[in-house]
């Protein structure tokens, strides 16, 4: 369990972080 090593799972969290932080922020900003 080392994020270091594993490059996409930090990459795949912080892409799922970006989308639902996006989707919300574009539903307060409308």
């Amino acid at each position: 369990m080392s994020y270091h090593r594993n490059p996409l799972i930090f990459i795949g969290s912080s892409f799922l972080i970006i989308t639902f932080v996006g989707e919300n922020g574009a539903h307060c900003g409308e």
